[in-house]
């Protein structure tokens, strides 16, 4: 009785690992996807209003979604070390910490972005933004395009590989 409870609980343990494996597949894309609507609406902000850093950080907050809204959350609850520390440095912090569904080459487009929002002519940081909202879309992309694929990879592998164990144990 106690090997097939233990064989279960090994098929199980290999089930929430896919399961886990499937849903990090599915934060990313929700992830870019919220990143992608709120460089669109940065842009629009910029270009209509030219707000400065706080009110276009306070602007997004409240109209973005989640994650990149908790981004922007935690861009703006920054801004007070704005003269202790450089901008680009609470920009990167701030995704670090609440953009961590992304991938590196996702996460370091949406990084180069600090080192010229608020710093460059206004031309400059809106061609910055289109740039990284392109490059995002393409991820964005790419990502849905594999995630089918990835989703049946990441449930059936660990899954047989947790029912072999578990019938070798039996």
């Amino acid at each position: 009785m106690l090997k097939y409870l233990g064989a279960f609980m090994i098929l199980l343990s290999g089930l929430s690992l896919g399961l886990g494996r499937v849903m990090e597949g599915r934060r990313r894309i929700g992830t870019l996807r919220s990143v992608l609507a709120a460089l669109e609406l940065m842009q629009g902000e910029l270009g209509a209003n030219a707000a400065p850093l706080p009110e276009l950080c306070t602007a997004l907050c409240r109209r973005a979604s989640p994650p990149a809204a908790d981004f922007f959350q935690n861009l703006n609850a920054s801004l007070d070390r704005l003269g202790e520390e450089d901008f680009a440095a609470l920009w990167d912090r701030a995704a670090e910490k609440e953009l961590f569904a992304l991938k590196n080459g996702e996460l370091e487009e949406i990084k180069a972005l600090g080192n010229i929002i608020g710093r460059y002519e206004l031309d400059a940081q809106l061609s910055a933004l289109r740039a990284a909202a392109a490059a995002i879309r393409l991820c964005l992309d790419r990502a849905l395009a594999e995630y089918p694929g990835e989703r049946k990879l990441g449930l059936m592998l660990p899954t047989a590989l947790s029912a072999l164990l578990a019938l070798a144990l039996l």
